[in-house]
């Protein structure tokens, strides 16, 4: 699913070091392995820069086609691969926000059997 609209608008969310939330567009990250996703820095300059590894973050991502998803995570560190630093984003959960069905689909949950 996140194959579907990762191609649409995106924003991060993270508290600065005084405590405050920021919003940022990054739409041109771009999807790493599985539970990661890349941020180029000099795409946004010196905000993500001041991100320190291991912050909280969420990033929300919207398709033109109503579909949404919102991904918790953290900020592991920054890399350098090819020349171009960028920050990682590690999921740790998956939470859709569209309805009828508004809820976490990942990690999957275990359902208990109810006779």
């Amino acid at each position: 699913m996140l194959g579907k609209i990762f191609a649409a608008l995106k924003f991060l969310s993270v508290l600065d070091k005084d405590g405050y939330p920021f919003f940022l567009p990054v739409t041109r990250s771009e999807m790493g392995d599985e539970g990661r996703i890349l941020i180029p820095l000099p795409a946004y300059g010196s905000a993500i820069g001041e991100i320190q590894p291991g912050a909280k973050a969420a990033l929300f991502l919207a398709g033109m086609k109503l579909l949404s998803v919102l991904l918790q995570g953290t900020i592991t560190g920054f890399e350098k691969h090819f020349g171009l630093e960028r920050a990682v984003f590690d999921i740790d959960k998956v939470c859709n926000s569209i309805v009828p069905v508004t809820e976490y689909i990942r990690p999957e949950k275990e359902y208990e059997v109810v006779y």
